[in-house]
């Protein structure tokens, strides 16, 4: 797999610490499909519809019980040259969040499954960056790196 790293001409990271990259995980398509994107804990999740082979947000049960006022969940459908998948920007940031991205500032938080094939490549990361002590967003960043992801065959 492939893809380029767009950032803003201010930033100078290694690939390795490169947006979205907290944490990168490949699963079947069938789990990417089945479960989406859902905390248990929102009124919203992420859905795939087979009838428009789109992914949509839907409304759930749960009540939110957040310290703050409950931020609707933001989707993008995503096709990158071989793939199809999903994005949504969670701005819901709560204490175990900053704990587990080790960023007291967490402002919000990306997570993306782009599917090729049986297989759905899967991540998370933090979509804001301090520069000159200024919070940047790197939402279209994030989004045009994910546009241009590509998988590759191995050689048989």
């Amino acid at each position: 797999m492939t893809y380029n790293v767009f950032s803003p001409i201010s930033i100078n990271t290694p690939l390795t610490q490169s947006i979205p990259a907290h944490q990168w995980l490949c699963i079947f398509d069938t789990d990417a499909y089945e479960n989406g994107y859902d905390t248990g804990s929102y009124p919203e999740k992420i859905s795939f519809n087979k009838r428009t082979q789109s992914w949509e947000v839907r409304n759930t049960a749960v009540n939110f019980k957040g310290k703050s006022p409950y931020i609707k969940l933001k989707l993008y459908n995503i096709k990158s040259p071989n793939s199809l998948g999903f994005a949504v920007i969670d701005e819901n940031i709560n204490e175990y969040d900053r704990g587990l991205y080790k960023d007291k500032d967490l402002k919000k938080i990306i997570y993306f499954c782009m599917i090729h094939d049986i297989y759905a490549l899967c991540g998370t990361g933090s979509l804001t960056i301090k520069i000159n002590n200024k919070d940047v967003d790197l939402t279209y960043y994030a989004l045009k790196s994910l546009e241009s992801i590509l998988f590759r065959t191995p050689p048989q």
